[in-house]
């Protein structure tokens, strides 16, 4: 610190190593001989109002000011002229600029930062190539049979197929041709052999006749035609005395064959032992027709 030319101010040069070093030293002394009333003048200069006495005697040294925070305008004038008079008869030219110090330790790493905001999702990215195939895995267990659908509809009918007929004739040169057992087994006037499988109408007839007269008993004629189990039967009574010599028998039966069949014509011939008349079979004929389907109900 110098006295200004041609002035009544002074100059502070803070900025070089020697004159910071004998201003702190002159600071440091000034502060430890009057530390209160220094005080007391930096709260008047602040604002604030704070009496002195609150605080302890050389409560307030060099240690507790910040560096920089005492400047030469927050001095008074007496101190500001006891710090000239006590710098000698001149300050020295300012020195050169002393070289850099070494770099302090790095400082510990502060607390981490918020997270920010999640950024907009990115473009969707090209499909990949396919992978290959996964081995086929094993067969599951077999569900449950489910419940049984209604019923449908019936379809309309189908085209009838073709149609076939089969006959026979027996017993047909003349009257008394084929003479029929008297009170004997069953007896097999017709037979029609080698109808294919399938389903038939089949009919039959046969003219019954007897020889009798006058004072003859009656004779009885009982025939059946038979296809596969399924029977028509008929029967006449001839009975000479009231003129009745012969009758016409008639059957129908329906059947279906499974495979080759026939069908048979068989008559029984009743009489009284002691009466001699006979009795015949004419005009046998049995005619089997295939058909597509058959019905068959009780009337």
């Amino acid at each position: 610190m110098r006295p200004g030319a041609g002035s009544g101010t002074l100059s502070f040069d803070l900025a070089t190593n020697s004159r910071e070093s004998k201003m702190r030293s002159k600071i440091q002394s000034l502060f430890h001989h009057h530390g209160l009333s220094l005080l007391a003048l930096f709260v008047a200069l602040g604002g604030t109002s704070y009496a002195a006495v609150a605080l302890p005697a050389n409560s307030v040294g060099s240690k507790q000011l910040e560096r920089g925070s005492v400047t030469l305008p927050k001095l008074a004038r007496s101190t500001r002229k006891k710090l000239g008079a006590g710098s000698g008869a001149g300050a020295g030219a300012t020195g050169g600029q002393g070289a850099q110090g070494p770099q302090g330790p790095q400082g510990a790493r502060g607390p981490a930062g918020e997270r920010g905001p999640q950024g907009p999702r990115g473009l969707t990215g090209a499909d990949g190539a396919t992978g290959p195939a996964g081995a086929t895995g094993a067969t599951g267990a077999t569900g449950a049979t489910g419940a049984t659908g209604a019923t449908g509809a019936t379809g309309p009918q189908g085209p009838m197929g073709p149609s076939n007929a089969f006959a026979s004739y027996h017993c047909d040169s003349g009257f008394f041709s084929c003479n029929l057992p008297i009170n004997a087994a069953p007896f097999r006037v017709s037979t029609l052999s080698g109808l294919p499988a399938g389903a038939y109408a089949i009919s039959a007839k046969l003219a019954a006749s007897s020889n009798g007269g006058p004072g003859h008993g009656n004779v009885e004629v009982s025939c059946t035609l038979n296809a596969g189990g399924d029977t028509d039967t008929s029967y006449s009574v001839l009975d000479a005395d009231e003129g009745v010599r012969k009758q016409t028998l008639s059957f129908d039966v329906v059947h279906t064959f499974g495979s080759t069949g026939s069908a048979t014509l068989d008559c029984t011939v009743a009489r009284d032992p002691s009466d001699t008349q006979e009795a015949f079979a004419q005009y046998v004929k049995i005619v089997a027709i295939r058909v597509g389907s058959l019905t068959n109900t009780a009337g």
